[in-house]
């Protein structure tokens, strides 16, 4: 399926047959990841049907989309994800030792929401930003820091 890029993604959900078939793949997926994006969706629409889905949700950032002062816009499309994801009752992850547990949920009502900072305490970098494709996590782990 191809999607314009002048349309946003709650536009494309207006339609139904595209948003019956996102929550068709939701429906058969067991995590979404957003690996350091510069950009975060934060329609409610988007993030409501995100929300209406058993699908974890793992949200990856580094210095680069999170700390530059330059593009500070980033960070606040992630805060704003981030807190309308909550807001739909989606819970923090806790996490289990070694990865025990990886991907069960806590509580039977809400899927988890995982924040995976990376490199923080390195100054925002181009190289660092591409590194994560390299080391990022796909299941709950101890001792991550939080963003």
């Amino acid at each position: 399926m191809h999607i314009a890029r002048s349309r946003t993604p709650a536009t494309v959900l207006r339609a139904p047959a595209v948003r019956a078939a996102a929550e068709s793949l939701l429906a058969r997926s067991r995590a979404l990841h957003w690996l350091d994006c510069h950009r975060f969706p934060t329609a409610d629409r988007v993030t409501e049907c995100l929300a209406a889905t058993a699908v974890n949700i793992f949200v990856h950032g580094t210095p680069r989309q999170l700390c530059d002062q330059g593009r500070d816009w980033i960070r606040c499309e992630h805060d704003l994800f981030v807190s309308k994801l909550r807001q739909h009752h989606r819970v923090p992850c806790n996490c289990h030792p070694a990865g025990v547990g990886a991907l069960s949920n806590t509580s039977s009502e809400s899927p988890l929401l995982h924040e995976r900072p990376y490199f923080m305490d390195d100054p925002p970098s181009l190289r660092k930003h591409f590194e994560v494709l390299h080391c990022f996590q796909t299941s709950c782990t101890a001792g991550l820091r939080k963003l």
